[in-house]
Parts: structure tokens; C-alpha cells; sequence
């Protein structure tokens, strides 16, 4: 087994072949502010970063014309999209009750009002579990303790080890690579993507020059992972790794502060697909299936299944040359 995972495990693992001795990690920070996450304080979480209830329905508001609701124009309008009277009416709420969820003023709004301004706004299955989530979150406690990472099971390290020529990885909240098996090492390791540090599938995609040549859909691939990341954001509440990827990016990539603006939201255990340009290889297709593991944090392990013959046939051929 790989020295640097040993650490993450739960309970011992005896190898189980190439492939689990070949199995790789990278820890996540544990310390914070010179300290030890366990004996840090309580601190409050930066908010900037992170998708708002009010944002949210700002955003859902100005992309709603009034003709998809069956209203009239009525004239020239000074903002996109619906007016807040128009939204009110049609939610069956106040405007000034809007106005102060809107400014995040009120913070508990009950259930049967986010469930109204859901089908005001004409939200899709996974926009209205958002915000339904964001709701939730808005009414936590604004301070709450950092979150350490769990070790890895002896359950997902057999799987990993058992998907033995499936590509596949386990990745945090952040989209840090927290473990990753043989054939997803073979496959990813001439991209770049492993020289960051730790690994991160957003930071690499956002970040790294190479990746605008590997994915041959890199808008569509950018689109979709900035929206699972609004997806998983109530649920990585006091998350540090999380927040500092939002940070980083927000900062050193337009990009990507262009689609985080956005406020789309995609589930994150939604399947997809990745239609990458492999070096030395060429095109290769996957279907990404996402599973979600028994943790208190929302780690998930993608395993990449070959979308076409040609991509299995050059995966099995990648294999066969790396022994």
C-alpha cells in the first residue's frame, strides 16, 4: 500500500494486488492558523464567497421574463427579467417580505414560501433543491467548528482497489483528490494534473493551461463543474478546503468568476460526461458516475466507464502498456 494513504485509512487493509499498492492520497490541510483543526476555535465562516439565498433568487428573478409566466411586458423595463411585484404576486408573498430575502434581512423563511417561490421562478429539480438547501443554511449558526477529514474506510479503498480497470477517484467538497487507483493514475498522469498540490479537479480545470487542450468541451466542462460546486456549497458549510478553492479562483480566474456569477446549480451526484484529449492517445469519451460515500462530509467517488468502443479499446491498450 502507498506510505502516504496509509494515514487516511480507518482500520488496517491487507493489499490486495498492483493496483492497491499503487493507490495514492493527499491529505487535506489538518492544521489551521498554526493550531491543529481539533483544538481550534470556533470562527465565523467567510460568506462572500459562498452562494446566498438572496443571491440566488436575484439571480432565478432577472432570467424570468414575464411572458414565460403568462404576464404582460408593460412597458419598458430598467432591470432583466421579472420585477419584484411581479414575483410576489405570483409566490403569493409581500414584496417587502421578498425585498428582505432578497437582501438576506430574513433568514428562516418557512417552508411553504420557499416551496412557492420555487414554482414562481419556474425552478428545475435540482435548482429547487438548492434552495431548499440554501434556506436551511440560512438559518444556521453563523459560527460553527472547522471540519476535519475523515479518514478513508476500508470499504472505499477495496473499491478503488477492485475497479481495477476502471478510472476512478475519490474527491472532497473541494474537488481535492483525496485517493485515486491505478487506472485513473495511468490515465490522468500525463494532463498536469497531478502537479498541483494536492490535486483538484476545479483548480486543474481552471488553473492549469493544459486542461483547455485535454477537455475538448472545456466551456461545457467549466459550466458544469462551477454548478456542482453551487450545488454541494450548503452542504460544505465550514469546510476551510472549500472555501479557499472559491477564494483562490474567484481571485486568479475570470472564467471562472464568470460562471460562479451565474449562480446555475447542478447536482453534484448527477452522472456526465467527459470527453477529454488524452496526450498520446487522442480522443477519449467516459461516462462519470458518481457514487456517494458514507461520510459526514460529501466526498464522492467518480468512476469513469468508457462511453465508446474506441475509448475502451484505447483504455484496455493504456492498461495493457503500463503493466
Amino acid at each position: 500500500m502507498h506510505p502516504r494513504i496509509s494515514s487516511l485509512i480507518a482500520e488496517p487493509v491487507a493489499p490486495m494486488g498492483a493496483s492497491a499498492r499503487r493507490l495514492t492520497a493527499v491529505p487535506s490541510p489538518t492544521r489551521v492558523d498554526g493550531v491543529s483543526a481539533a483544538q481550534a476555535p470556533a470562527r465565523e465562516k467567510p460568506v462572500s464567497e459562498r452562494p446566498s439565498l438572496g443571491a440566488f433568487l436575484r439571480s432565478r428573478r432577472e432570467r424570468l421574463t414575464p411572458a414565460e409566466v403568462g404576464l404582460l411586458a408593460g412597458g419598458r423595463r430598467r432591470t432583466p427579467g421579472l420585477r419584484r411585484e411581479e414575483l410576489a404576486i405570483l409566490a403569493g408573498i409581500s414584496v417587502d417580505y421578498l425585498v428582505r430575502l432578497e437582501q438576506n434581512r430574513e433568514r428562516r423563511p418557512s417552508y411553504s414560501v420557499v416551496a412557492a417561490l420555487g414554482r414562481a421562478l419556474r425552478l428545475n429539480e435540482d435548482e429547487r433543491a438548492h434552495l431548499l438547501r440554501l434556506a436551511a443554511l440560512e438559518g444556521m449558526l453563523e459560527r460553527c467548528p472547522p471540519r476535519q477529514l475523515e479518514p478513508l474506510s476500508a470499504t472505499t479503498v477495496t473499491l478503488l482497489d477492485r475497479l481495477e480497470t476502471t478510472p476512478a477517484v475519490v474527491v472532497e467538497c473541494s474537488v481535492d483528490l483525496t485517493a485515486w487507483n491505478r487506472a485513473f493514475d495511468i490515465l490522468m498522469r500525463p494532463t498536469a494534473l497531478f502537479d498541483l498540490d494536492p490535486p483538484n479537479l476545479v483548480r486543474y480545470l481552471f488553473l492549469a493551461p493544459q486542461a483547455r487542450t485535454v477537455y475538448r468541451s472545456w466551456e461545457s466542462e467549466a459550466r458544469e463543474i462551477v454548478a456542482r460546486l453551487q450545488a454541494c456549497a450548503a452542504a460544505c458549510v465550514c469546510d476551510d478546503a472549500f472555501d479557499a478553492v472559491i477564494r483562490e479562483l474567484l481571485v486568479t480566474s475570470p472564467d471562472f468568476a464568470r460562471l460562479w456569477a451565474t449562480h446555475d446549480v447542478l447536482d453534484a451526484l448527477r452522472p456526465s460526461v467527459t470527453r477529454m484529449r488524452r496526450p498520446g492517445i487522442g480522443a477519449m469519451d467516459f461516462n462519470v458516475d458518481v457514487l456517494a460515500l458514507p461520510t459526514r462530509s460529501e466526498r464522492r467517488l467518480l468512476a469513469y466507464v468508457p462511453a465508446d468502443q474506441p475509448t475502451m479499446v484505447a483504455l484496455e491498450h493504456l492498461l495493457a502498456q503500463s503493466g
